[in-house]
């Protein structure tokens, strides 16, 4: 995609931003999209409204879809941004959520997550959805997992079975896994991964490479060069 206007995408934590850094160093992000990094302080998704409510810059948000739809996602942005007194018009933006104006500057909000991805009939208990959701992708690509060191000792079918067996057990227990990043959490565990969520993310990208990035990505990376195009 040719240079635009810049636009910054803010999101919430540091694992979020390692793999946007990852997709952006295999040149799958368009040019115009810079990555701030996330501050700690900002206080969540309410701080992140905030900043780019205030400061003179086309944005775009990525919002987990945690248990909401892409209508609830909508809902949720509109709502946050009247609530900094931000003047939003509404232009929807096919597969995602709106265009906001605020006087002169637009944004957009893109839920990030694989709702719905065959992927997840293994773990039928898991209803809230993240950027976790394509590390968990990631993570079960056996060529990707042999492409790391620390993971290849491990046998990724070994190590995913493993992680079955403590989610059924939790569930039996009335705790059932609702969050992909806990499957996640259970990876790393069983195959003795001592390093950050932020590390796995990391190495499994950077394993990944350009082409297998692009096709695991793809619903992400087609709703921010959607958003993109319509911010410029």
């Amino acid at each position: 995609m040719p240079d635009g206007p810049r636009i910054a995408v803010y999101c919430e934590g540091r694992d979020d931003c390692t793999v946007l850094v990852e997709l952006k160093n295999a040149g799958l992000l368009p040019s115009s999209l810079d990555l701030p990094k996330p501050d700690p302080k900002r206080g969540g998704y309410a701080g992140i409204v905030k900043d780019f409510c205030t400061a003179p810059v086309r944005a775009i948000m990525l919002r987990d879809f945690d248990d909401l739809d892409v209508a609830g996602v909508r809902e949720w942005f509109i709502q946050s941004v009247g609530r900094e007194g931000g003047l939003a018009t509404l232009e929807a933006i096919p597969r995602f959520t709106v265009r906001i104006e605020r006087t002169d500057w637009p944004a957009a909000a893109v839920p990030i997550g694989l709702p719905g991805d065959p992927m997840f009939k293994d773990w039928p208990t898991i209803c809230r959805h993240s950027m976790d959701d394509y590390v968990l992708k990631l993570a079960s690509d056996e060529g990707v997992w042999n492409a790391v060191d620390k993971l290849k000792v491990h046998p990724r079918d070994v190590c995913f079975t493993k992680a079955h067996e403590i989610a059924a057990l939790l569930a039996k227990n009335g705790m059932p896994v609702e969050k992909t990043k806990s499957v996640v959490h259970m990876l790393r565990g069983v195959a003795w991964v001592a390093a950050s969520e932020s590390w796995f993310a990391r190495r499994l990208a950077q394993a990944a490479g350009e082409e297998r990035l692009r096709d695991l990505f793809s619903p992400l990376l087609k709703d921010l060069e959607e958003a993109a195009r319509a911010l410029g």
